[in-house]
């Protein structure tokens, strides 16, 4: 029994060293036990992983920029014109309803410092200590052709236009607003935008704003007109 007993375990022990030296530490698998390695994708440029061409799920851009822009007034057929430089904004907010293609809310404008004005053809300079302020709130559309990041963007809403007038009494200053009027505008964009990271762009676009608004002053009705273009710089999560 005892001899029947190592007949059976002869294989076993005539194969230990083999098991042992295959899985000893350091032993390297011959050609034909090399195992296959999948190569990794490169990373793109930026450490960032490449997303594709499409632009998905929410979508926030915040712009400024510099321009020119006025507001012209329509006192019963005699005009008052306030022209300047202007300073303009836009923050959008959305979510992607199909690839590259956005709807959302934007709060967009532009403001006048110490404009110049104008009435009935007559130049008074500029107007210190005052600011004209062009503020809209309204639904958002943008679309981006991919892949190369250019995009349009268009909003029309709600705007309000106010004058502010700044006065200062020692060390102590005061804002008064006066002539605020009311209606219907417009923000158009055009812009281009460079990638920095999977879902960050930076950029440039150009942006024209437009607005019709009216007022009643001292029994008048006055119809007010306002329009900026300007150049802006964008950051874009999308």
């Amino acid at each position: 029994m005892r001899s029947s007993l190592l007949l059976a375990l002869a294989p076993l022990l005539l194969a230990a060293p083999a098991l042992a030296q295959s899985y000893a530490p350091g032993a390297k698998p011959s050609a034909d036990e090399e195992p296959a390695y999948v190569e990794a994708p490169a990373p793109s440029r930026g450490g960032y992983a490449p997303r594709g061409n499409d632009h998905t799920g929410m979508m926030g851009r915040l712009s400024l920029g510099i321009g020119g822009g006025s507001v012209a007034e329509d006192w019963s057929g005699t005009s008052l014109t306030s022209s300047g430089g202007a300073m303009l904004y836009s923050f959008a907010l959305g979510g992607a309803v199909s690839p590259n293609f956005s709807l959302g809310g934007d709060l967009f404008g532009f403001g006048l410092s110490e404009p110049k004005v104008d009435y009935a053809g007559t130049s008074f300079g500029n107007q210190k200590n005052t600011r004209l302020n062009v503020n809209g709130l309204g639904f958002n559309a943008t679309y981006y052709f991919m892949p190369t990041n250019l995009y349009l963007s268009g909003t029309a809403g709600l705007v309000r236009i106010t004058r502010e007038k700044f006065s200062s009494s020692g060390s102590s200053q005061s804002v008064s607003s006066e002539g605020n009027s009311s209606g219907l505008g417009l923000s158009l964009m055009v812009g281009k935008e460079w990638m920095i990271s999977r879902d960050w762009g930076i950029g440039v676009a150009g942006q024209f704003i437009a607005a019709s608004t009216s007022k009643s002053e001292s029994g008048i009705d006055v119809a007010v007109g306002s329009a900026a273009f300007g150049v802006s710089f964008t950051a874009t999560c999308f």
